[in-house]
């Protein structure tokens, strides 16, 4: 199997990718008891070394070694928006808003030209 973009990998690892000793994400999930998109988008954003070969995630054994001994790290919740109303502003900027942006689609003024 041709393995290409595995910088980063040592030459263990690329020898468990060409031999087929890898884990799919399905597997790991499996044995961690997490949801198999959960492991897909720690894939993703790095957290579980991975490659990506035919559009699908292999985890090399020397990573699956690692998780199991060390586990994984949560990914950082997602930062919550504030809403307009809870927002202190200044008289200049109370005066950009437009109170019919917070208004639903059907209480809108609506305006024909």
């Amino acid at each position: 199997m041709p393995v290409n973009n595995v910088e980063g990998f040592t030459e263990e690892e690329k020898q468990d990718l060409v031999s087929g000793a890898y884990w799919k994400p399905v597997q790991l999930a499996e044995a961690l008891s997490f949801s198999t998109i959960y492991i897909q988008i720690l894939c993703a954003k790095g957290v579980i070394r991975a490659i990506r070969y035919n559009h699908r995630w292999r985890i090399p054994k020397t990573e699956i070694d690692r998780i199991l001994k060390e586990g994984v790290k949560p990914l950082p919740k997602p930062l919550q928006s504030i809403p307009v109303e809870k927002l202190i502003l200044d008289e200049k900027a109370k005066n950009l808003i437009k109170p019919e942006i917070n208004k639903p689609w059907w209480q809108k003024e609506i305006r024909i030209w």
